[in-house]
């Protein structure tokens, strides 16, 4: 595998998306008319190998392949500001400017959820890193977590689904947010100069700390035991999580202690930008830190001395978005790369539902409790032998009436589960019949 930097940007007349190799600074490939509407407006899915990017000015979805100029076009009713792809690559979460959220599935294109989560435009979206949760930043300063659980319960498709975590500690819009070690834990970023870790699962703050100017985006190393976020003024803050200034590049991550960052005294500026910081990524070997400005500029820099190596790529007009992501050394050919062909997308939309979540036991439960209750309605045997001969007759009609309706709903309840069974059958036939058929058109490529 290597890694390589996608950078969006626009310069009036020749605008798209470059793929760069981090080693050797080399331009892979290019998708021209290809941009961006922002930072987080485009993300990367290594199971897929597919680019999904929201289109600037315009009320679309582009999905790219690798060396493949044309996309496959998905509209939407509203403007999309960002983007994210689950780390299993399941799910594609899109957020817009009217703070709705979408949540597609990714094989099929089927549109799992549409929901309102903020009341201003998102800026941000981010799955957790075992895909439970989704976290959702707008401009109405406010970070929610979803519990996807919720999110995907298909007994509340025409609602909003409750939100799990509302955190208010930032006082003007959020701009950026980023998984931090142990799992829950959130860094986000904010207009009002502030960088903050929090815990979405509960909504404590662990870790704030103010800099001297407003932030447009963040990002950790490897262990999460240092954050970068770039302000407007043109200059990258390293801030040490863990110990003493510089000292958390060997600290011990969270994830292995469980403690909260602490954070040491200052911070380490990188100077060499015009223009606010728009993009920030980290190599994976914690050496390099990648920026792109609205300058037009991607650098490269040695996180040790805070030191500029390289400018990778320019551009005369402004760069729109930066990612880093990994790829096959050796690329497909691009016959092979087209996973999501029609035909397999057909296949992927099946209506197999799974009922294996379904059960009778809720109306059985009923019946039980409805018995219950008119057991307890009964009269005794003394009232029954004080009662006259005429009110016994009557008692037994009913006694009668009472005992064929609960044969009825006993039967109701037996032919109910025969269909379930039977509806269980169908969907393992179908299930298999998909997965087969599937299989033969990804091996035919």
């Amino acid at each position: 595998m290597q890694e390589v930097i996608i950078v969006s940007y626009d310069d009036g007349k020749d605008d798209g998306t470059v793929f760069i190799d981090v080693k050797t600074h080399a331009q892979l490939y290019t998708q021209k008319h290809n941009v961006c509407t922002g930072s987080n407006g485009c993300g990367f899915s290594r199971q897929h190998n597919i680019l999904v990017s929201a289109q600037k000015n315009k009320n679309a979805l582009h999905m790219y392949w690798p060396m493949k100029e044309a996309p496959r076009l998905h509209h939407t009713s509203e403007r999309v500001e960002c983007v994210a792809l689950s780390d299993d690559g399941v799910y594609l979460a899109a957020g817009t400017q009217q703070g709705h959220v979408f949540i597609w599935h990714l094989n099929s294109g089927d549109m799992l959820r549409m929901f309102s989560a903020h009341y201003r435009a998102i800026q941000q979206v981010l799955f957790l890193k075992d895909t439970s949760f989704l976290v959702t930043a707008s401009a109405d300063s406010a970070i929610k977590s979803w519990n996807m659980a919720d999110v995907l319960d298909v007994m509340r498709t025409n609602a909003t689904p409750p939100c799990h975590q509302v955190i208010t500690d930032h006082h003007l819009a959020v701009s950026d947010l980023k998984c931090c070690g142990r799992p829950g834990w959130v860094a986000s970023c904010s207009l009002d100069m502030t960088v903050k870790i929090v815990d979405v699962f509960d909504g404590t703050v662990l870790f704030t700390r103010p800099l001297p100017c407003p932030l447009h985006c963040l990002t950790t190393n490897t262990l999460a035991t240092a954050l970068f976020t770039g302000g407007s003024d043109g200059k990258i803050y390293a801030i040490s999580l863990y110990g003493a200034r510089g000292s958390s590049w060997n600290a011990v991550p969270s994830f292995l202690t469980g403690r909260a960052p602490i954070g040491g005294e200052g911070h380490d500026e990188f100077e060499g930008h015009s223009g606010r910081i728009i993009g920030l990524a980290v190599t994976s070997d914690d050496k390099h830190l990648i920026s792109a400005s609205e300058g037009g500029a991607v650098n490269v820099w040695d996180i040790g001395s805070c030191q500029l190596l390289n400018t990778i790529f320019s551009t005369k007009g402004v760069i729109a978005a930066l990612s880093l992501t990994l790829l096959p050394k050796v690329l497909p050919k691009e016959k092979s790369l087209q996973l999501h062909n029609p035909l397999g997308a057909q296949l992927r939309k099946f209506p197999i539902t799974d009922f294996s979540s379904y059960s009778v036991t809720i109306p059985t439960a009923r019946l039980q409790a409805r018995l219950a209750v008119q057991d307890k309605e009964k009269l005794t045997a003394k009232e029954l032998k004080a009662q006259p001969l005429v009110d016994k007759m009557n008692l037994d009609e009913a006694d009668d009436d009472d005992q064929k309706r609960r044969t009825g709903e006993i039967g109701n309840v037996t032919a109910l589960s025969r269909e379930l069974q039977n509806l269980r059958e169908e969907n393992q036939r179908l299930l298999a019949l998909n997965n087969k058929l599937y299989s033969v058109v990804v091996s035919r490529q």
